[in-house]
C-alpha cells in the first residue's frame, strides 16, 4: 500500500518552508484566469441560438445569480455572484487535478481555512453594507454571536479540508488493496460527483452566513 501523509510535502524556498500547495494553487489560479478569459471573449460571441458552450456557461452562471439572489436582497446579490463563480471553478479545477493523480489543493488545510476567510469578508461585507456600522455592531453586542462568527473560518475550513481528505484517503487505499479499475471507477465518484457536493455545499453555508447576518 502507499504511504499516504495528512499534509502536502514541504519545500525549502529562499529559506522559507512552503507546502506543495503554495505553487500548486498559483498554478490553478494562473490556469483559471486565463480560462475567464477566454470565457470573456467567448461571451462576446454568444448567439441568439446557443450551443453546448454557450449553455454550460449559461447555466452555470444562471445558477450562480438564482442561488444569491434566494440568500441576499436582489440589489446586493450581484456583487457575490464572481465570489460563488470563483468557488465553482477552483474546486472544479480541483476535482480535474484529482481526477489525473494530483493531490488536490484542497486537501490543504491552510487552503480551505483562507477560503474560509473569504467568507467571513463577505458576511462583515454585506452585514456592515446592508445594516451600517451600528446595526453590525449591535448584532455583536452578544458574546456568543462574536465568537460563533469568529468560528466561522474554522469550520468552513474544516469541514471542507476533512471530507476532501475522507475521499482522499479512501482513493489510497483502493489504489493499495484492489486491482485498478475499481478505483479508477470509484475516482469519477469521489474526484468529482463528491468534490461537486463539497463545492456545492460551501458555497451554499456561504450565502446562508451572510443571509442570517444580514436579516
Amino acid at each position: 500500500m502507499e504511504d499516504f501523509s495528512l499534509v502536502m510535502p514541504d519545500f525549502d524556498f529562499f529559506g522559507i518552508k512552503l507546502t506543495c500547495a503554495v505553487p500548486l494553487g498559483w498554478i490553478v489560479t494562473l490556469v483559471l484566469i486565463l480560462f475567464m478569459v477566454v470565457i470573456r471573449i467567448s461571451v462576446r460571441r454568444f448567439k441568439e441560438v446557443p450551443g453546448a458552450w454557450q449553455n454550460a456557461i449559461e447555466t452555470v452562471v444562471g445558477w450562480a445569480e438564482r442561488s444569491a439572489k434566494a440568500n441576499i436582497p436582489e440589489k446586493q446579490a450581484g456583487y457575490i455572484v464572481p465570489y460563488v463563480l470563483v468557488l465553482i471553478l477552483f474546486i472544479g479545477a480541483n476535482s480535474i487535478l484529482e481526477l489525473i493523480g494530483i493531490e488536490p489543493v484542497t486537501s490543504s488545510l491552510s487552503t480551505t481555512f483562507a477560503m474560509g476567510l473569504f467568507t467571513f469578508f463577505w458576511i462583515n461585507w454585506y452585514a456592515l453594507r446592508i445594516k451600517g456600522f451600528k446595526g453590525r455592531m449591535k448584532a455583536l453586542a452578544n458574546p456568543i454571536k462574536v465568537i460563533t462568527d469568529c468560528f466561522i473560518p474554522v469550520s468552513m475550513g474544516c469541514r471542507l479540508f476533512g471530507n476532501v481528505l475522507a475521499g482522499t484517503i479512501v482513493m489510497s487505499l483502493l489504489y493499495g488493496a484492489i486491482p485498478i479499475l475499481l478505483p479508477a471507477a470509484v475516482s469519477v465518484y469521489f474526484s468529482i460527483i463528491h468534490m461537486v457536493i463539497q463545492g456545492y455545499i460551501f458555497i451554499t453555508l456561504t450565502l446562508s452566513f451572510i443571509e442570517e447576518n444580514i436579516e
